[in-house]
């Protein structure tokens, strides 16, 4: 079995990333998800994910992989299902996991 070796960016090879508006937001997982949808659970799961484009994309993806077993509904009852199980996995830090500015969000997605 060959091992695998994890490489860390340096923080000047980082970009960071702003929340997109709410509008903008909800119309990025309205495209991601190609279909149209209940607009209060776009909302929703838009806001639960801070806004974050690649939170958004990341859920989006998840759930047109999943569909028709994961509407936006039922992922944003999982995404919210826990606080505990969500804590644990964002103290995990991997041995060398360093999370500089990334937003819960998008590492819960």
């Amino acid at each position: 079995m060959r091992s695998v070796a994890l490489q860390l960016v340096e923080e000047s090879d980082t970009l960071s990333i702003e929340s997109m508006d709410d509008v903008s937001g909800q119309e990025l997982l309205r495209k991601k998800l190609g279909e149209e949808l209940d607009k209060n659970h776009t909302v929703e799961l838009a806001s639960a994910l801070e806004f974050k484009p690649l939170a958004l994309v990341q859920a989006a993806a998840y759930i047109r992989q999943r569909a028709p077993r994961c509407s936006v509904q039922q992922y944003q009852e999982e995404f919210g299902k826990s606080d505990r199980e969500r804590t644990g996995l964002l103290d995990y830090d991997g041995g060398r996991l360093q999370r500089k500015e990334a937003k819960n969000s998008i590492l819960i997605t």
